[in-house]
Formats: C-alpha cells, sequence, structure tokens
C-alpha cells in the first residue's frame, strides 16, 4: 500500500494507492474511494486530525512493512 501525505499551508491531503485488503479499515478513517483515479482520498483534513490519522497509519506500518508512507512537505519528500 502507498501512502501519500500532503502537508499544505492549512491542512492535509491523503491519497492510498494499492490498498488490497485494507477497504474497510480506510472507509473507517473516513477516506473515499475514487474510481476514476483507483485511489481512496481524504482531503483537508485539519492539523489537529491529522496527528492523530498519522499516528494509526504508522501503527498500520508497523504490521506491514509493504505499506509505503511518503510525507510530502512543498519540495520534499520523507519515506517511512
Amino acid at each position: 500500500m502507498d501512502i501519500r501525505i500532503h502537508l499544505e499551508e492549512n491542512k492535509v491531503n491523503i491519497t492510498v494507492t494499492g490498498f488490497s485488503g485494507y477497504e474497510s479499515m480506510l472507509e473507517n478513517l473516513g477516506f473515499s474511494y475514487e474510481p476514476e483515479t483507483k485511489e481512496y482520498v481524504k482531503e483537508n483534513i485539519p492539523y489537529e486530525q491529522y496527528h492523530e490519522l498519522f499516528s494509526v497509519l504508522m501503527k498500520m506500518r508497523e504490521k506491514d512493512y509493504n505499506i509505503i508512507i511518503h510525507l510530502i512537505d512543498g519540495d520534499q519528500e520523507f519515506l517511512y
């Protein structure tokens, strides 16, 4: 699974691809499926909610090393 977290000035946008087997978990976290792009997305997340969501995503990452998290801040990208 590939999780791309885009940090913007006042909000965070997240897109997820390669999510086979994680659909219900993503929906429970408030993600919406976009059939045109075949991605799960969650947009305009306030920073307060983002930190909690990031913690949940990192716990998923600890259990499944096939999950790659890209944290994108402007022109910098960090991989977890």
